[in-house]
Order: structure tokens, then sequence, then C-alpha cells
């Protein structure tokens, strides 16, 4: 994983634990009309960049499958390659010297 992937990663998990948090205090206490609506901005502010993370991540997975992907084939490829250099080889007759 890149240093940025990290990253990612531990701002997401970062994210997600301060919203989890938030929730339960917002549940748990009384706020007046004006903190509730900072910590529902703050909320809002979480949940987007934890959406941006996994939107990245699924991006980066997407890739990574893509790139699997073209080196499974390429790697297919190669034994048909093989197979007909050997059938090439095996039909050429031998040369007289």
């Amino acid at each position: 994983m890149s240093k940025s992937s990290t990253d990612s990663a531990q701002s997401f998990e970062a994210s997600l634990q301060e919203l989890e948090t938030l929730i339960s205090r917002m549940s748990q206490q009384q706020f007046g009309l004006a903190d509730l609506v900072a910590q529902y901005q703050r909320g809002v502010e979480l949940i987007q960049t934890c959406r941006t993370t996994l939107s990245k991540a699924q991006e980066e997975v997407q890739q990574l499958d893509l790139r699997l992907q073209n080196d499974c084939s390429a790697h297919d490829a190669t034994p048909n390659v093989t197979a007909n250099a050997t059938r090439i080889k095996k039909a050429t007759p031998p040369h007289e010297s």
C-alpha cells in the first residue's frame, strides 16, 4: 500500500471514529440548537471525507483488478505462443548440410 493510501486509510478510520463518537454524544446529551447544527455540520463533513476516501479506495481496487486481469491475459497468451513455436519447429523439416 502506498503512503498516500495508508494516510487515506488512517484518515478514514479517524473520521469514522470521530463520526461514531459524535453520533453517540448527540444521542446521549442535550445540546442547544446552535450546538446541534454545528455538530450536524461536522458530521456531514466527516461523512463526505469518508465517502471520498472510500471512492478513491474503490478506484484503486478497480485499477488493481484491471492490472491483474491484464497480467492474467498476458500470462494465458504466453503458453499459446510457446505451443505455436513448438508446432512450427516440429513442422519445419531439418536442414541438410
